[in-house]
């Protein structure tokens, strides 16, 4: 595919998916009614709000509350519109910044509307943001066919290797980390790290950056997830200068001393401009004592020409010369006011641009390289997080910022979710599966696991990663503890199937397209009251793969420290015990997208000490996969059959 054709595919493939996204979230607030909303948590209501602050950058905090206790899905960072009825008419957009029991803190710009203090709703929205960098970003490519950086998306190309002696910061990296920071630092234009489950794949990457960075390389370190971009920050120590950009409402308070806006703080150009700020607000009250020259007011006369008729002292067209005057003060103020925005924002931007070019490392998101502050920026490399997990044009916004890109990640795990049918084939396959394949010989898998107990890896390792993983010997056998002697919580037993075959199959709501099993939510009661015979509820976590199963289990745990969600929603995290419940059960044998196996494979790792899976062994087993993951336990840990004979047994 020529650079031309490329170009033009995907373009079209992310306005297929945004207006995808649009549709959804607008036929969700047309279709649903404001309480149906609220009560799957996309929508607050009945809000008042008063201004709480403002945050460096110039955004006005609302704090939003009621009586009523807010449960919502909604949560810090996420895009929201606030209206007083009807959001698809009027609306103003915003950021989470923080959400309590009975209030919400929303991000605004500088300009606010007057009516958004009232009995308003807040609804999550989609982030637009995104897709415009995302466009952007595949518009430069065109100016930018001569890079080889470009060139090697469509092209297939060759490129330098300079090996070099290297004085690793961290020492106690392994023989297969050591090799990947090695090769990353070595290749010219690309390198690819592989990073299965807990192979230690993001202190690798530090490693990486850290090295870039004492070379005298200018390096962009970006992530698909703000939770991704944090986590690089904060495990940056200070031998270098680290700048986090985005939104404050998006970083973690943990690294809150190296984003930009703390950053912004302690700069002398910011409290000179800080100062002027307060100036001008003070001249702000001056002018709003006098009366705004409206076009009502004004009757076709310029600023001039309500100045000079001000001078008169005379009425003119029918407006008294006391208007007049007052309309002539609040021009002369304005003029004041405008000025001093101008001089603030050149001050805020020139010492934004300063910080910016003095961090020797930058992180931000994919789509936080696309900011402005970043558009005259050029870097000597960029590594790119999560690559597995992010759309290609949204690894292009970071990459064709610099001459070389490190791309890490596991497409063996969950890719981005894409939501246009038509645009799926070409966004789900990402950069770095397209380019692992095409390039080979640019890549390294990291091969000792440090998470999760030898039988627990054991299936992942033969289906998913050829054998190639190994456990390292501090962690290969370790076990819940415990006294019990039950076989779902006894040490012992780390690996444990249910099967769930039961009279009582899987289950959808009226107008959802989700599933649910109360079979398997009964099971999963059961083990729940066993394992907290002996481990605290913040070691448990609960894995299924449809939202209302985990609705339903959410609801009935409200109240508990367990961790329930899907297993897209848990990629990235672990917990000493995983219970996986399947969910299909139906007499068809449809399985649905448990289908994709990477799902099974995110799921299957997310344990450290004991995984339990419950599912319909009669439907599952007609995947090839799944079957072998059921034979794989009745040979390697415990098998179930019958859950009631099991509990007649104890």
């Amino acid at each position: 595919m020529n650079l031309e054709d490329y170009i033009k595919i995907y373009k079209k493939s992310i306005e297929l998916e945004r207006k995808a996204e649009i549709e959804r979230t607008l036929e969700e607030i047309k279709q649903l009614s404001p309480e149906k909303r609220e009560l799957i948590g996309k929508t607050i209501l009945n809000l008042d709000g008063k201004i709480d602050g403002y945050e460096v950058g110039g955004f006005t905090l609302i704090k939003y509350g009621r009586k009523k206790e807010i449960k919502t899905n909604i949560s810090v960072g996420d895009e929201i519109i606030v209206s007083t009825n009807n959001p698809l008419k009027k609306n103003h957009q915003g950021t989470v910044v923080e959400i309590g029991k009975k209030y919400i803190t929303i991000a605004f710009g500088t300009n606010v509307p007057d009516w958004i203090f009232r009995k308003v709703r807040i609804d999550l929205y989609f982030n637009d943001v995104i897709y415009k960098r995302m466009n952007k970003a595949l518009e430069k490519l065109k100016k930018l066919s001569d890079k080889k950086i470009t060139k090697m998306l469509n092209e297939k190309i060759e490129q330098k290797i300079n090996i070099n002696q290297i004085d690793f910061f961290d020492k106690q990296l392994n023989e297969y980390q050591k090799l990947c920071v090695e090769k990353a630092l070595s290749h010219e234009t690309l390198y690819i790290l592989h990073g299965p489950p807990g192979t230690g794949k993001t202190r690798t990457i530090i490693e990486i950056i850290k090295q870039e960075a004492k070379k005298g390389k200018k390096v962009l370190a970006t992530a698909e997830s703000n939770i991704a971009a944090d986590n690089i920050a904060e495990r940056l120590n200070d031998q270098f200068k680290i700048t986090r950009l985005g939104h404050p409402a998006r970083t973690s308070k943990k690294i809150k001393e190296k984003t930009i806006y703390n950053q912004l703080e302690m700069s002398e150009t910011y409290k000179n401009a800080k100062k002027m700020r307060e100036e001008m607000e003070y001249y702000i009250q001056i002018r709003n004592k006098y009366k705004k020259p409206t076009p009502s007011l004004r009757r076709g006369m310029h600023d001039e020409d309500i100045i000079k008729h001000a001078k008169n002292n005379k009425n003119f067209r029918g407006i008294s010369s006391k208007v007049l005057k007052s309309m002539s003060n609040w021009i002369k103020e304005n003029e004041l006011i405008e000025d001093l925005y101008k001089n603030i924002k050149y001050m805020e931007e020139f010492a934004m641009k300063n910080i910016i070019e003095e961090a020797d490392i930058i992180v931000t998101t994919n789509s936080g390289a696309g900011s402005e502050y970043l558009e005259k920026i050029k870097f000597d490399v960029n590594v790119i997080d999560e690559a597995s997990q992010a759309k290609e044009p949204s690894c292009l916004i970071p990459l064709i910022k610099s001459e070389k890109v490190i791309l890490t990640g596991d497409h063996k795990q969950l890719p981005p979710t894409i939501i246009s049918k038509e645009a799926k084939d070409i966004l789900e396959k990402t950069l770095f599966e397209r380019l692992i394949k095409k390039y080979p010989d640019y890549s390294s898998i990291l091969r000792i696991q440090y998470r999760m107990n030898k039988k627990i890896i054991e299936f992942s390792n033969e289906n998913f990663y050829n054998g190639k993983l190994k456990t390292s010997e501090l962690i290969k056998n370790i076990k819940v503890k415990n006294n019990s002697n039950n076989i779902i919580s006894m040490p012992e037993n780390v690996l444990i199937f249910i099967n769930s075959e039961n009279e009582e199959t899987e289950k959808q709501k009226f107008g959802s397209n989700s599933k649910y099993n109360i079979y398997e939510i009964n099971i999963i009661n059961e083990i729940i009251n066993e394992l907290l015979k002996y481990h605290d509820e913040k070691e448990i976590g609960i894995i299924t793969p449809y939202y209302d199963q985990v609705d339903i289990l959410s609801e009935k745990y409200e109240n508990s420290n367990l961790e329930i969600n899907t297993v897209d929603g848990f990629q990235g995290r672990e917990k000493n015990i995983i219970i996986i419940s399947m969910v299909r059960s139906n007499k068809d044998n449809q399985i649905g997208f448990l289908k994709d196996h990477r799902r099974l494979n995110v799921s299957l790792t997310r344990s450290r000490k004991k995984l339990i899976i419950i599912g319909d062994t009669s439907t599952l087993k007609n995947d090839e996969i799944y079957n072998n993951l059921i034979n794989h336990i009745k040979n390697k840990g415990v098998y179930i059959d019958s859950w009631r004979d099991y509990l007649e047994i104890i």
